[in-house]
Formats: structure tokens, C-alpha cells, sequence
């Protein structure tokens, strides 16, 4: 019967970016940065549906 070395410290790892995370995620929640956050969003879908609709005059054949 072999016995296990016991790890009886626990180490704390944080990412090395962790401390501009907090800071980002804290922003997320002034009313300036708010408006900015909404229009993140629209632009977001606007390229999906551009890229979707790139996807589709490539791949069919009759077209769009």
C-alpha cells in the first residue's frame, strides 16, 4: 500500500488579465457606457445576418 503526498496548501490563481476584467465589468454599468453597450449589440447582428446572406450567394447556386 503506497500512500499520496497530501497537498496541504491551496494555491490562489487568478488570470494575469483578471484586474482589467473587473474593471471592464464594472463599466458595464454607467449609464454613458450603457448606450454604448446597445449599440455593440445591433452592430453585432448586422454583420451575422451581412455574413449569412455572404454565405448564402456563395453556397446556392440560384442565388439570394
Amino acid at each position: 500500500m503506497s500512500r499520496r503526498k497530501v497537498k496541504t496548501t491551496k494555491d490562489d490563481q487568478r488570470n494575469i488579465w483578471q484586474d482589467y476584467l473587473d474593471v471592464a465589468e464594472d463599466l458595464r454599468y454607467y449609464y454613458e457606457i450603457q448606450a454604448i453597450y446597445e449599440k455593440r449589440k445591433e452592430k453585432v447582428e448586422r454583420i451575422v445576418s451581412g455574413a449569412k446572406e455572404n454565405w448564402n450567394a456563395m453556397y446556392n447556386p440560384e442565388g439570394p
